[in-house]
C-alpha cells in the first residue's frame, strides 16, 4: 500500500525522474500516508480504551455526530476508512444487530494487533527503508523457493526420462 504511494508515478509518459512538480506531489502524499497512519493509531487506541462500552460500533462514533465530548471528530469519510482498515485487519468483526442494523464488534482476543494498531508509524526509516528492505527479502524468498521448485521439477523429470 505505502509502496506505490510514495514513488514516482512513471507510467504516464511524461514522468521526468527529477521533475520537482511530481517531487513535491509525491512527497505530500507520503506526509499524508503519515498523517492517515497517526490518525488510525489514534483511533484505534480511542476505540480500545472503550473497550468495555458499547457493544456495537460503526465508524460515525469517530466523527462529530458522536455526542460524547472525547469523540476524535475526524471528518466522515476518513472515519470511514480508518474503520474499514481496523476492519480488514480482523479487529472489528461485521455483524447485525437486532434492528438489522450492520453493526461491528471489537475482536478483543487479538491483542498483538490491537497493539500494533495502536502505535504509530516509526518514522521516515522505517517506512522508506525497513518496509522496503523486508518486501525486497519476501519477493527474494519467493523466488529462491521457486528456483529450488524448478530444480527438483527438473530433477524428477530426468529421472521419468531415464537421465538418471
Amino acid at each position: 500500500m505505502v509502496e506505490t504511494l510514495c514513488h514516482l508515478d512513471t507510467s504516464s509518459p511524461t514522468a521526468q525522474p527529477n521533475e520537482p512538480v511530481r517531487a513535491t506531489a509525491c512527497h505530500e502524499k507520503c506526509e499524508e500516508v503519515s498523517e492517515y497512519e497517526n490518525l488510525r493509531a489514534e483511533a484505534a487506541r480511542w476505540i480500545y480504551e472503550r473497550k468495555d462500552g458499547p457493544m456495537w460500533w460503526n465508524w460515525p462514533v469517530l466523527t462529530e455526530h458522536n455526542p460524547d465530548p472525547s469523540s476524535l471528530k475526524i471528518p466522515d469519510t476518513r472515519a470511514w476508512n480508518i474503520f474499514m482498515d481496523l476492519a480488514s485487519r480482523g479487529l472489528l468483526v461485521p455483524m447485525v444487530n437486532d434492528e438489522g442494523a450492520a453493526v461491528y464488534r471489537l475482536d478483543l482476543s487479538k491483542g498483538s494487533e490491537w497493539k500494533r494498531a495502536m502505535e504509530p508509524p516509526a518514522g521516515w526509516f522505517s517506512l522508506h527503508v525497513w518496509k522496503q528492505a523486508a518486501y525486497g527479502i519476501r519477493k527474494s524468498v519467493q523466488f529462491v523457493m521457486w528456483v529450488i521448485s524448478l530444480v527438483i521439477a527438473a530433477w524428477i523429470g530426468s529421472l521419468f526420462n531415464g537421465g538418471g
